[in-house]
Order: C-alpha cells, then structure tokens, then sequence
C-alpha cells in the first residue's frame, strides 16, 4: 500500500475465444486511469529486468492503475507459441481495453517493441493516451531474419532459442504499416527511444514524426533496446510517469 494511494494487486484471467489469458490488475482506489502494458516479442508480463512490475508500482504511487497480461502464447496464458498472429495480437489487447473498462474509464495504452506495434494496432479515439517503448515498426523484417538465420524444426517452423517461432507470424506482419494509425489519432502521444539501440534503431522514430506532429519524444543516451541499466530504467519510468 502506498503512503498516498492504496493499492493492490488482482491476479486476473480474461478470455479469448476458447483460451484464457493471464495477468495482474495493479488498482488504485478512486482512480480513473488505466495503463494497459502490452509487453515484446518472447517478453511477458514482467518483462526484461521486471520493468513493466516495476513500472506499475511506480505508476501506482501517483495514482494510476495498470494492466499487464501474457499474451496467448506466451507466459501463463493458454496457447502455443506458434499460434503468433499479429492480428490476433491486436484482437486480444482490445479485449483487454474492453474488460478493463469495466473498472476504470480512462484507458491509456503503453507498448514494449512488439508491444508497441501491438497498441498501434489497437489505438482509436477511445483511448486516452498511448506511450511506445522502442515501438518495433521493423518487425516483419526481424522476424524474417530470424526465420532466415536460425535452425527448421519443419518447413514452416523455426527453432527460436527453444521456442518454436511458426511462419505464420511473419506472414501476418508483412503488409502493416503500425505507424499510420496515428494519423486520425488526436490523444497525446510519447516515445521513448534508446540512442543504442541495435534490433529497433532510433531511426525508426523519422516514421511516427512523419505521421504525428503532436508526439513528445525522450531519447536515453547509451541506452540498448531493453535499456538494461539501472540509470536507464529509472530514466525511462521517469518519462513515463510525467506523461501521466
């Protein structure tokens, strides 16, 4: 419990068709917002270096509540890992959108490189705000390196670092273009990038300013793509907490 906000945490399920989904709701009593937290590629709930965990406590320190589940497929959710569809992706966090609603009103949206792609995908007038983490608008391309570059289990099939990494993912990203869908979007938007980042390059963020006028960027100098210091994980739920 915080010394200004209470607050606790709700283990959460959320069906998808058939399959559930797992996670925690992070309340905030008296609270009208809510960040949905869409984690990356082979990330989870907690994501790299417990941050979105940590992010959420911080977040609920000054009043806001979070939502972060596993995406099916991944972590404790239901599903195979070789069911990734960056559609169905899209379908499950506007499910998450709809059942948070339930709770608090005013959803905000924040995604982690793929996460990032992800709430682009589900972003409409609805949404009160959206912050991108390194958004991985060049997904179809590392997916397509990593179908390239790593060992078949079959002829569709990829043995990912012991995870089975199926073509159909690639497939489903070929044709997105993730950043337009901030054209007609009005909210306020912020990105947050690592000048060293290798996997989702900075140069990147020259795709959103050419389709947003309105975004606020924060760049973290020496920072890699999971800004995997201490310094840079502080500076980076800085950020996000002034946005809220």
């Amino acid at each position: 419990m915080s010394s200004k906000n209470q607050c606790w945490i709700e283990s959460v399920e959320i069906s998808v068709d058939d399959k559930i989904m797992r996670g925690y709701l992070h309340h905030v009593a008296d609270s009208q917002n809510v960040v949905v937290m869409l984690h990356g590629f082979t990330g989870h709930k907690a994501e790299a270096h417990y941050a979105f965990k940590r992010l959420a406590d911080r977040l609920g320190s000054i009043g806001i509540a979070t939502l972060r589940v596993d995406y099916l497929g991944c972590g404790d959710s239901d599903g195979a890992f070789t069911d990734l569809d960056y559609d169905y992706l899209v379908t499950q966090a506007k499910k998450m959108i709809t059942w948070t609603r339930q709770f608090y009103p005013r959803v905000n949206l924040l995604g982690f490189s793929l996460g990032g792609a992800v709430a682009l995908g589900a972003l409409d007038a609805s949404i009160t705000s959206i912050v991108l983490i390194a958004p991985a608008l060049n997904m179809a391309n590392l997916i397509k390196e990593r179908m390239a570059s790593h060992p078949r289990l079959d002829q569709d099939t990829v043995d990912l670092e012991g995870l089975p990494l199926h073509r159909r993912f690639l497939n489903s990203l070929q044709s997105q273009r993730f950043e337009t869908q901030l054209v007609n979007y009005h909210g306020p938007v912020s990105v947050i990038w690592g000048t060293e980042d290798v996997p989702v390059p900075i140069s990147l963020l020259n795709q959103i300013e050419a389709v947003c006028s309105q975004v606020k960027k924060h760049l973290i100098e020496g920072a890699d793509h999971t800004f995997s210091s201490v310094p840079h994980l502080e500076e980076m739920f800085d950020f996000v907490c002034k946005h809220f």
